[in-house]
């Protein structure tokens, strides 16, 4: 996460739909402190402490708050390059991206959000729940079914990694799903791999929002470095997108 200072003059910003939720959440967080808390998390006691701190300043709503699209620092969000789109552009990504998130379950673009700490595959007891996916139940699902009513194009594009979509998976029978995975050439075969997965899906993402795409079929079109639409490993609802990366000889 990041503080964004000065990025919210002048934008029209939304609250989390599920913020009575994330209320549950971090109140169950803050009773995790140092080693509990990097044990819980797998993280190191220095970063744990550091999440303890943020957990400590967590406050809904607040005017420390950032638009999600502008929070996160990932390859995902390296890709997506939030804080150069224009108004109009994330006017567009407010009504057809949804991040998925473990704190606050389902986001838009510019809903305002604390800085955080929580995956969604954490085995966190909350209440009577196990974990976050029994936590989150359909929620996640059910958000991503309404902002998909006001669409006439009726599909889902899963950008989202197995972890996240995991959560929303079982929920969604019955509809169009797309599911993209990116591609290198390496030793003679076709791999993923990983960092360049992830910022490729936040590439894929701006491709989208910077040319307002009204068909799920254009994203076919996408071929940002590099990448281009496999049709030899595709199928209709498994589309795949390829690159050979080339070497370059130093010196």
């Amino acid at each position: 996460m990041v503080n964004a200072d000065g990025v919210s003059k002048g934008k029209k910003f939304t609250l989390p739909r599920y913020q009575k939720e994330a209320s549950v959440l971090i109140e169950t967080v803050r009773k995790y402190t140092g080693a509990s808390l990097a044990t819980l998390m797998k993280i190191s006691e220095k970063l744990a402490l550091h999440t303890t701190h943020l957990h400590g300043q967590f406050q809904l709503p607040s005017s420390a708050s950032v638009p999600a699209f502008f929070a996160y620092t990932g390859e995902v969000y390296r890709g997506l390059a939030a804080l150069s789109m224009p108004d109009t552009h994330l006017a567009y990504a407010q009504k057809h991206v949804v991040i998925l998130s473990g704190m606050y379950g389902a986001l838009r673009p510019l809903d305002l959000i604390k800085p955080y700490r929580l995956e969604i595959g954490l085995s966190l007891k909350v209440g009577k729940h196990n974990n976050l996916y029994e936590f989150w139940g359909s929620k996640i699902a059910d958000a991503l079914k309404a902002e998909l009513e006001t669409h006439k194009d009726q599909y889902i594009v899963n950008l989202a990694s197995g972890e996240y979509f995991k959560a929303v998976d079982k929920f969604l029978s019955g509809i169009n799903i797309i599911h993209i995975d990116f591609y290198e050439w390496h030793r003679e075969k076709w791999v993923i791999q990983s960092v360049y997965a992830k910022k490729a899906r936040g590439l894929m993402c701006r491709f989208a929002i910077d040319n307002a795409l009204k068909k799920t079929s254009d994203l076919q079109k996408f071929e940002a470095e590099g990448y281009a639409f496999n049709t030899e490993l595709s199928t209709s609802d498994h589309w795949v997108f390829t690159r050979k990366l080339k070497a370059i000889k130093a010196g």
